[in-house]
């Protein structure tokens, strides 16, 4: 039963007091992404955690923006704030099929070349 606002003064007081768990995996930000009767969503945002193999990534749209999965195209590695509909209608098409990076280096290209 909380408001909007008392929601976003509990996600204001855990960015300055983030759990232990939260910390080690590279946590940067939690915001509030939609608040409504129907539905709350929460994103927390985390630094990504240097990979020692080298791992391929995908590419791909979810709710309207590029999403950066692992391999198995199931686990989410990083959310952008990219949104697809700013991309070519040639890259949106190929994002939706997945698009593969090969390494983080690659990856890390394509979504610097995106951003503002």
């Amino acid at each position: 039963g909380m408001t909007r606002q008392n929601l976003e003064e509990a996600l204001k007081e855990y960015q300055q007091n983030p759990t232990l768990e939260d910390l080690e995996k590279g946590f940067i930000n939690i915001q509030l992404e939609n608040f409504s009767t129907k539905e709350i969503r929460i994103n927390k945002t985390y630094h990504p955690v240097p990979i020692e193999k080298k791992t391929g990534y995908y590419l791909m749209v979810l709710d309207g923006k590029i999403v950066v999965m692992e391999e198995d195209k199931k686990t989410i590695y990083l959310t952008t704030d990219i949104y697809a509909e700013a991309l070519s209608d040639s890259l949106k098409q190929e994002l939706i099929l997945g698009k593969y990076i090969y390494d983080i280096e690659e990856l890390y290209g394509f979504l610097e070349s995106y951003t503002s």
